[in-house]
């Protein structure tokens, strides 16, 4: 029963890969709800005032793409983002995700290279394995207390267009999360052997 794209699947077969996906990842089944593409659009006859999602569609409901991005987020960051297209900032208010894009993809248009080291879930979710280091990891704290200043570089950097600079703050940013897990009790290591090749590889 597929049809010619996930834009115009019925909706049960729609929810039905989106509960498969959420056993991996909230943040991919969250994404399947997210934006319907320009041929989606056209395939659905959905007005361009209102960017829909399938979900959203499906059930005959219309919210703004901000209230979307609420719910979304309360699930998963990544789902969350996922709702805006180029450089998007997160901002937890009153325990509501705020969405704003810095740049758009047309303004800055950087490829992105994807290296999938294993498939398969997680040995420990994402969720779970934040709560394990906010509980018992000794770097915790001060990663934490350090998150604005690397967002404000970040931001400088998208704002000024500089790779180099955007370059070395997410990576910065990245290992010293990292070594939050890793120093976590029981310690959370989701890197192996190809992660450590790509690494050895870009640095080359």
């Amino acid at each position: 029963m597929r049809r010619c794209c996930r834009g115009c699947q019925p909706a049960s077969i729609l929810l039905s890969e989106v509960f498969a996906r959420a056993q991996a990842s909230p943040a991919a089944a969250i994404f399947l709800l997210l934006p319907v593409l320009p041929l989606r659009r056209r395939l659905l006859r959905l007005p361009r005032s209102q960017p829909p999602v399938a979900a959203a569609h499906a059930a005959g409901k219309s919210l703004s793409v901000a209230a979307l991005a609420n719910l979304a987020g309360r699930s998963s960051g990544s789902a969350a983002r996922s709702l805006y297209g180029g450089f998007a900032e997160l901002e937890n208010s009153d325990n509501n995700i705020v969405v704003s894009t810095l740049c758009e993809s047309e303004q800055w248009p950087l490829t992105v290279v994807i290296a999938i080291t294993e498939t398969g879930p997680k040995a420990v979710g994402s969720t779970e394995a934040m709560e394990i280091s906010r509980k018992t990891s000794p770097f915790y704290a001060s990663w934490i207390e350090r998150q604005d200043d690397d967002l404000k570089t970040a931001r400088n950097a998208i704002l000024n267009r500089d790779f180099e600079q955007l370059a070395a703050i997410a990576e910065h940013n990245c290992l010293k999360m990292h070594s939050v897990m890793w120093a976590s009790r029981p310690p959370i290591v989701y890197w192996n052997s190809v992660t450590m090749r790509c690494l050895q590889t870009v640095r080359k």
